[in-house]
């Protein structure tokens, strides 16, 4: 939730999901489907599975006015452009991962992190931010429990 909010620069304002749980033991729900609508009122799907076999599922795909994004679903390809008007298809280069974070595209998060806490220097995300992203999280369960469409509460 807080990655679509960062890279759309949106406010998700209702939401509906399902929960399943396919294959764990338990209580906590393995598997996560949303249809959410943002403030403009465009819509998204966002969605999550601990039970995918094969390929893996940690990508995004943003379908734009002017074509679609792929963002890490081909390894060899981690951000792909597919552009309608012209026509293009656009691979960006993305930065080589720091030495002991294979796979982070060269951000050091937890650095960053500490960093942030030590107050040396300002962090990626504001508690303020992390509580917008919770609020669609906690819709989202709500909406999931309810069988019902959920209204955004900031």
């Amino acid at each position: 939730a807080d990655l679509i909010r960062f890279l759309t620069g949106k406010e998700i304002v209702q939401i509906g999901a399902f929960t399943a749980r396919l294959e764990k033991e338990g209580d906590v729900e393995d598997n996560f489907s949303a249809c959410i609508q943002f403030e403009d009122g465009s819509i998204g799907m966002l969605g999550a599975s601990w039970t995918a076999k094969g390929l893996g599922s940690n990508f995004l795909i943003f379908h734009c006015s002017n074509g679609s994004l792929r963002v890490h679903l081909w390894p060899n390809q981690p951000c792909v452009a597919h552009v309608v008007n012209p026509k293009a298809e656009i691979v960006f280069e993305t930065p080589e991962p720091l030495g002991q974070y294979p796979g982070s595209w060269g951000v050091d998060v937890g650095g960053a992190f500490a960093r942030a806490v030590l107050g040396l220097e300002k962090p990626f995300c504001t508690g303020e931010e992390a509580m917008r992203s919770l609020a669609v999280i906690l819709a989202a369960e709500e909406a999931a429990k309810t069988a019902r469409s959920v209204k955004v509460k900031f």
